[in-house]
């Protein structure tokens, strides 16, 4: 009989192999942890460092940087003084422009020009009497201007030849560019074809050239 090289392994044998397995991986893990609240630390250090350097930067422009009004106190004021005449100046220009159209509208009706105030005067009366016979106006431009406007309308065009009118135009709008193209269409398009032709010129001169080397 062949007898067997090395006993098993009994129980507690194994039992303290898997402790020390075990011991190990999390001696491991342990590690890894350290390793990386290490690393992250450090990240937050470099942050940190990078955070003052930069602040640093900028108090020393900010000391260095003169501008005229750091070295005047009443250029603040003069500024904003300048800025407020320009407001004034503004709201007089539209101040102007205002009592302009309100002077125009008094010229009106000063009677300086017969003729234009009486036609303003006679476009108020009529106005003034639209108003109170309004109800009465309305109802003429309904059942009269307009009922008769889309009686005949309707009398020249058909419901079915709008219908068809509508369709038609609508799919002359939606149409493919080559279709009836118009001048900008027509100038992309030769575009296009004259930037295919050169691509095409192009390429075959590369292929000749290459045939010309071999």
């Amino acid at each position: 009989s062949v007898g067997m090289a090395f006993a098993p392994e009994s129980a507690e044998e194994l039992e303290i192999k898997r402790q020390a397995e075990e011991a190990e991986r999390k001696r491991i893990e342990e590690e890894r942890k350290r390793q990386a609240e290490r690393e992250k630390e450090k990240k937050k250090e470099e942050a940190e460092a990078k955070a003052v350097e930069t602040k640093e930067k900028e108090e020393k422009k900010e000391k260095q940087a003169f501008t005229f009004e750091s070295l005047n106190p009443l250029a603040a004021l003069q500024r904003q003084m300048d800025e407020i005449s320009h407001m004034i100046q503004d709201a007089q220009v539209v101040l102007d422009d205002a009592a302009g159209v309100l002077e125009r509208i008094a010229c009106i009706l000063d009677w300086d020009e017969p003729r234009i105030t009486a036609c303003v005067v006679l476009a108020l009366v009529i106005l003034a009497w639209a108003l109170i016979f309004i109800d009465v106006v309305v109802r003429f431009m309904t059942n009269i201007v307009l009922g008769v406007f889309m009686k005949t309308f309707f009398t020249i065009f058909s419901p079915r030849t709008i219908k068809w009118s509508i369709s038609a135009g609508f799919l002359f709008t939606m149409r493919h560019p080559a279709i009836l193209p118009d001048a900008a269409t027509a100038a992309i398009e030769e575009d296009k074809a004259a930037r295919k032709a050169a691509l095409a010129s192009a390429s075959s001169s590369g292929a000749a050239g290459a045939d010309a080397q071999d």
